[in-house]
């Protein structure tokens, strides 16, 4: 049990603190707004998706990957219903030992899914984001109805953490003995849900590899060259970026006028776009190679969120923090 309590509650941290027409695949343009571009998808199984999807309104690209994983979403349902699970087990089995659950809503992230994992690509996200990631952001983008997390939230999640540390500390080694194999708790266990298999470091490789492509070699190097004429050095090691801005920390007024200049490169050679066509054509071939346990994976997921929701909305006693 100590591995679930630990993982859940480093994961639960994370998360928390935190709040990817077809094209010429010769590096050719990507349709416009919410298209999709397949690699050969004629020959793709029956119900796998190898085509990246993008929505240049949402900022949104989806890859092949995406539709066989765990989102934030899925990940804040099981880690909310995790902790249903936790105190469920202890206060039904344990005298005085009370866990304290956490509602989905203190772990879902600010910002929808943007991918920006070349840099911002379009002028609206670096006006306000800079090079900034925006879907760990806690800053909500504006305009589109979306709020930051509350002082209500994060005060639940501070109390709940409090009064949950107070329990391990008090009786960790009862909790393990008791709940060690709660059959909800391992239900809900996202390393469970999240599966396992040989194309987990086959889909990682493929970003490893993405710049030996002769293709992308050739998107990167139109881009360097617009970041040369705006007068920008591009970060050899991480091809949208410009040399020295960290996009892990809030934007300034300064990373956000480079991240101007490097958006209108990224919007002359429509890079990001063509950058995940290639990837999505890498990603492609393990699709195929494992679609009958990808297909099945992305089932079991669909399957644990929907009893994830349903266990939660059964159990709201178990989100109150013990009576002292």
């Amino acid at each position: 049990m100590k591995k679930h309590v630990i993982s859940m509650i480093a994961l639960s941290s994370v998360l928390f603190l935190s709040g990817a027409c077809s094209p010429d695949t010769s590096a050719g343009e990507v349709d416009d707004s919410a298209s999709a571009v397949a690699a050969d998808d004629s020959v793709s199984p029956v119900g796998v998706d190898v085509s990246a999807k993008v929505d240049r309104d949402s900022w949104i690209i989806e890859l092949p990957v995406h539709r066989y994983t765990l989102s934030s979403e899925d990940q804040a349902y099981l880690l909310s219903a995790g902790s249903v699970a936790m105190a469920e087990c202890t206060r039904t089995k344990l005298d005085g030992v009370a866990w304290t659950g956490f509602p989905p809503e203190i772990f879902m992230p600010v910002n929808p899914p943007v991918f920006s994992e070349f840099g911002p690509w379009n002028k609206d996200m670096a006006a306000q984001f800079g090079f900034t990631r925006v879907e760990t952001s806690k800053t909500p983008i504006a305009n589109r109805g979306l709020s930051a997390q509350s002082a209500e939230i994060k005060a639940g999640w501070t109390s709940r953490s409090d009064s949950n540390g107070k329990m391990l500390e008090k009786a960790e080694a009862k909790m393990s003995e008791a709940c060690d194999s709660y059959p909800m708790l391992k239900k809900f266990d996202v390393r469970e849900v999240s599966g396992s298999g040989p194309w987990k470091n086959e889909f990682a490789e493929t970003r490893m590899r993405l710049f030996d492509d002769p293709r992308a070699q050739e998107i990167a190097g139109e881009l360097e060259a617009c970041f040369d004429k705006q007068g920008l050095q591009m970060n050899s090691e991480a091809p949208g970026f410009v040399e020295g801005v960290d996009g892990f920390v809030d934007p300034t007024e300064e990373s956000i006028a480079l991240a101007l200049k490097a958006a209108q490169c990224q919007e002359e050679t429509d890079a990001t776009p063509r950058l995940a066509q290639v990837w999505a054509d890498l990603q492609a071939p393990i699709v195929k190679k494992y679609a009958k346990e990808l297909i099945a994976q992305r089932a079991l997921i669909d399957e644990r969120v929907a009893e994830a929701k349903q266990y939660i909305q059964e159990h709201p006693e178990l989100f109150e923090l013990p009576i002292k």
